[in-house]
């Protein structure tokens, strides 16, 4: 499950401002405030500012998999993990929620999958604490795929078939397509700068295409930011 990766070491406006000064921002269906995820929205705010959503539904449910609904601002976590994995699921899928707002929906999208489950694993990371050595077994696990041509643009964008679509049970996941969207932030970030992966995904929402959206907000075209992605990747010393 790729859960177990991810935790490896583990209103716009002035709408928006005044849900940035409210005191909670996590319920759940009952209307419970959830104070023990206060600073997750914190920090989905420091990130995502106005699109961070002011209130947000934390239920458990019964289901195998984690999942965020951004019709209603809900996240879904399994009781298996509702405990002892909490925040980081929370902020995973806040992550996701919030990419939603910033994209204007295409974050949704097969083609711009990759981007959006590579930035929720890196935030959430960074927000439960493990990001040192989450970010250097991401980027091992990535590097491994580059050293097999697995890591192509063409490839990341038909998401269902990179990953697994199968979210019944019966199929397979694959254990390296998350880490390889992380990559892909920690490129952004390592190579383009701290706000890259934002103004990525807020040309994302320009544009609705990936070459186009490395245009606007990189000033390269899609060849370009593949050929730096596996250059950065190649870069990376791979354990014995």
């Amino acid at each position: 499950m790729w859960w177990r990766g991810l935790l490896f070491v583990l209103a716009l406006g002035s709408s928006a401002n005044a849900a940035a000064g409210s005191a909670q921002h996590y319920f759940d269906p009952a209307g419970n405030a959830l104070v023990q995820y206060e600073p997750v929205w914190r920090a989905l705010h420091d990130a995502f500012g106005e699109h961070a959503p002011p209130r947000i539904i934390v239920q458990v449910s019964g289901g195998q998999f984690s999942q965020f609904d951004t019709r209603h601002d809900r996240i879904y976590i399994t009781a298996e993990y509702s405990e002892s994995r909490a925040v980081a699921i929370v902020a995973h899928e806040s992550a996701h929620l919030a990419a939603h707002n910033v994209t204007t929906g295409y974050s949704t999208q097969n083609q711009f999958r990759f981007i959006d489950e590579g930035y929720a694993s890196v935030f959430a990371n960074r927000v439960s604490g493990n990001e040192v050595a989450f970010k250097a077994w991401a980027l091992e696990i990535a590097a491994r795929q580059q050293r097999k041509d697995n890591v192509r643009l063409h490839l990341v964008q038909d998401w269902r078939t990179y990953w697994g679509s199968s979210r019944n049970g019966r199929g397979q996941q694959t254990e390296y397509a998350y880490p390889v969207g992380a990559s892909f932030i920690y490129y952004l970030t390592d190579i383009h700068g701290a706000e890259a992966p934002m103004r990525f995904m807020k040309a994302i929402a320009d544009t609705g295409d990936l070459h186009a959206a490395a245009r606007l907000s990189l000033e390269m075209d899609g060849n370009e930011l593949e050929a730096g992605w596996i250059t950065y990747l190649a870069k990376v010393a791979l354990q014995d």
